[in-house]
């Protein structure tokens, strides 16, 4: 069901990427390793004010340079105005938090400053939609995190996932997120994790991924 869920959910987002993790958690510490994989000298990460703190702790792990950004007070997301997105320093990250639903347009903000770098925790933004695709389903980001927790539209207890439309991000998690494990069996190369979901979890996310339309 790891696989099924993987290429279910890969058909609908029209993302060909998909990694299944044990949690939301797990998922969007993985944007921030992928951040220092492909972009090392990257050192500083804009983030928002309002959110869980899962975000926050997933950050800390991997970088202690950031700048809260100004909240927009009708969404409780940062203040996406042109103005303050011209602000942000070059040779930067944001860290886009899609807070209680409500969907910022990352494309738009990649249109306007197409230097920085953009990762995306959508654990609460998950089937959301920005310009006709789904939310942490655009090219213009290095990758995106989902929560399947008890409190989301689709749930399988725990667990969650990554996403990313650039191969060279996923074969570095898939290894990342199942202790470091090369191709060869047993042989592992890098400091890693057990971030992987159950089958178990899958069959349930399976079977709700069959009834979307429903759900929805």
């Amino acid at each position: 069901y790891i696989k099924k869920s993987n290429q279910k959910l890969s058909e609908i987002l029209n993302v060909p990427y998909v990694i299944l993790m044990s949690n939301g958690t797990c998922a969007t510490h993985c944007l921030f390793l992928s951040l220092k994989f492909k972009y090392p000298n990257i050192k500083k990460i804009y983030v928002s004010n309002n959110c869980f703190v899962a975000a926050w702790n997933c950050m800390f792990k991997e970088y202690k340079d950031f700048e809260i950004m100004r909240m927009d007070i009708d969404t409780w997301n940062i203040d996406t105005s042109k103005e303050e997105i011209l602000k942000i320093d070059k040779n930067s990250c944001v860290f886009i938090i899609h807070n209680v639903g409500n969907i910022i347009n990352v494309p738009r903000l990649k249109k306007i400053r197409p230097d920085l770098i953009f990762i995306e925790d959508n654990c609460e933004g998950f089937l959301g939609k920005y310009e006709n695709s789904y939310s942490g389903c655009s090219k213009d980001i290095l990758c995106s995190s989902v929560s399947f927790y008890g409190n989301k539209t689709l749930t399988t207890g725990e667990g969650g996932a990554f996403f990313t439309h650039h191969k060279y991000i996923y074969d570095y998690i898939k290894s990342v997120y199942s202790q470091g494990m090369t191709e060869i069996k047993y042989l592992h190369d890098k400091i890693a994790y057990n971030y992987r979901m159950t089958n178990i979890q899958a069959a349930f996310l399976y079977d709700q991924l069959n009834d979307l339309e429903n759900i929805l």
